[in-house]
C-alpha cells in the first residue's frame, strides 16, 4: 500500500510541475511578445494540451491518494475490530 502512495503522490507531483514549468513558459512568451509592442496572443496549443495534461496527472495522482487512504483506513479499522472480537 505504501509503494501505491509513493506511485501516486509522484503522479500528482510530475502534474503539478508541469503545470507549474508551462505556466512560467506561457508567461514568458507573453511578456516577450508585449515588450516586443506587439499585440499578445494566445498560448501555443502544446502548452495549453500540455497544461491541461498536467491538470488531469495531477487530479488523477489526487483522487487516487484519496482513495488508498480511505482503503487503507477501512482495512485498518477491520483488521483493529477483528482483534478485539477474536475472528
Amino acid at each position: 500500500m505504501k509503494r501505491l502512495w509513493v506511485w501516486f503522490a509522484a503522479l500528482a507531483g510530475i502534474g503539478l510541475l508541469v503545470v507549474i514549468v508551462l505556466t512560467v513558459i506561457s508567461g514568458a512568451q507573453y511578456r516577450s511578445t508585449e515588450e516586443q509592442g506587439l499585440d499578445p496572443i494566445y498560448a501555443a496549443d502544446w502548452i495549453v494540451a500540455g497544461t491541461y495534461a498536467g491538470m488531469a496527472l495531477f487530479a488523477v495522482g489526487l483522487i487516487a491518494l484519496a482513495v488508498t487512504g480511505i482503503v487503507a483506513f477501512v482495512r485498518q479499522r477491520r483488521s483493529d475490530d477483528q482483534a478485539e472480537t477474536g475472528h
